[in-house]
């Protein structure tokens, strides 16, 4: 019976650290569904991360603003659709916006942050005759090493 109570006394001290997390390098990526290579194209959608895991490179899509005027509709301008992008690398952050169809100097289509190229190819989804749920609306994109 002493042998029983023992072992439950020392359980009850160990069995709680059997569930501390240990740090590791990608710990802070988990969530991170999509594991790139430099110059493939790749589908991101709203919310959603990539990762150059050799690299140390997450790319995240914050926000999809969609204008672009729906097919069999006469708008006065074709509007674009504008993603919101975080990058990181080695702790730092740029958050930029890229457009499709780049227009001008304003809305361009490609940026450049700590020695990569991110270009946005095109949306995932052409123009619908009905609004297009954001959800299902993604960007091609594709990161280059400069």
């Amino acid at each position: 019976m002493k042998y029983f109570f023992y072992c439950l006394i020392i359980s009850l001290f160990t069995l709680p650290s059997c569930n501390k997390k240990v740090n590791s390098p990608v710990e802070a990526t988990e969530e991170v569904e999509n594991i790139l290579k430099i110059d493939t194209e790749f589908l991101l959608r709203k919310t959603e991360q990539a990762l150059l895991k050799k690299e140390d490179f997450i790319l995240e899509v914050l926000d999809i603003k969609d204008s672009r005027c729906p097919v069999g509709v006469n708008c006065i301008r074709a509007g674009e659709i504008i993603f919101t992008l975080s990058m990181r690398h080695k702790g730092k952050e740029k958050k930029t916006q890229l457009a499709y169809p780049p227009q001008g100097k304003d809305l361009v289509n490609k940026t450049s942050f700590n020695n990569y190229t991110i270009e946005l190819v095109r949306p995932n989804q052409p123009n619908h005759p009905q609004k297009i749920d954001v959800k299902d609306l993604g960007g091609l994109f594709i990161i280059y090493k400069n």
